[in-house]
C-alpha cells in the first residue's frame, strides 16, 4: 500500500509542471461543467495531478477571466467592493467574476490602497530589511509586521537591489586585492631578479 501511495507522489511531482492539450481539456470541461469548483474531482479525472494544481490550471486557462491591463472603471469598482466588505478577495472574486482572488489582491495592495507609504527607503530601513532576512527568509508577508505600510513587492524589490549593491561591491574588493596581490608578487619577483641579475654581474670579479 505505502509503495503504491508513494508511486502516486512520484508521478505527481514528475508531472507537476508539464500540462499536456489532453489534460487541459480535461479541466477545461470539468471546470465547466462542476457547478461547485470541486477540484478534487477534476484531479481524480486528469490523475497526475493535485486538486490544487488544477485549481491554479484553471485560473489561468479560464476564458471568462481577464488578463492584463486593469480599466479605471475596474479600480472603482474594486475601491467600492472594498470598502463594502473589506478585504475578502474571495467574496470580491466572485462578485466580481472577471477576475481571480489573487489579482484582486494585488491589484488594491500594490496600487490602490491609500495608506500605501510611496517614499524612498532610508538607511535605516536598509538595514531593518537585511536583519529582517536573518529572521524571515523568504516568507515576504511577514515583513508586513515591520513595514505595514509598504507593499511586498517594493520590499521584495529594495532588498535584491540592496544584495546586488552588495554583491558589486565584494566583486569590486576582490578584484582590487586581487590586483594588489598580483603587484606584490610581481614586486617581488622584480626584486628577486635583480638581485640575480647582480649576483651574476658580481661573479666574474670573484673569479678574478
Amino acid at each position: 500500500m505505502k509503495k503504491q501511495i508513494f508511486k502516486v507522489i512520484r508521478t505527481i511531482r514528475k508531472n507537476r509542471s508539464n500540462w499536456r492539450k489532453e489534460e487541459d481539456l480535461v479541466l477545461l470541461q470539468a471546470g465547466n461543467s462542476l457547478k461547485k469548483k470541486k477540484w478534487h474531482v477534476a484531479s481524480n479525472l486528469i490523475k497526475t495531478k493535485t486538486s490544487f494544481q488544477c485549481y491554479q490550471r484553471y485560473k489561468l486557462l479560464n476564458p471568462s477571466l481577464k488578463k492584463g491591463k486593469w480599466t479605471p472603471e475596474e479600480d472603482q469598482k474594486l475601491i467600492k467592493l472594498v470598502s463594502i466588505f473589506g478585504k475578502s478577495w474571495n467574496l470580491i472574486s466572485k462578485i466580481f467574476k472577471t477576475r481571480s482572488n489573487k489579482q484582486i489582491m494585488n491589484r488594491y495592495e500594490e496600487y490602490l490602497n491609500e495608506i500605501i507609504d510611496t517614499k524612498d527607503f532610508s538607511n535605516e530601513e536598509d538595514e531593518m530589511i537585511i536583519k529582517a532576512y536573518s529572521k524571515f527568509g523568504k516568507n515576504w508577508n511577514l515583513y508586513r509586521e515591520i513595514f505595514p505600510n509598504t507593499t511586498i513587492r517594493k520590499i521584495k524589490k529594495r532588498f535584491f537591489l540592496l544584495m546586488r549593491g552588495k554583491k558589486v561591491k565584494m566583486a569590486s574588493n576582490f578584484q582590487k586585492l586581487y590586483k594588489d596581490i598580483n603587484m606584490k608578487s610581481y614586486s617581488k619577483n622584480n626584486i628577486s631578479l635583480s638581485t640575480n641579475n647582480e649576483d651574476i654581474s658580481l661573479s666574474p670579479c670573484t673569479i678574478k
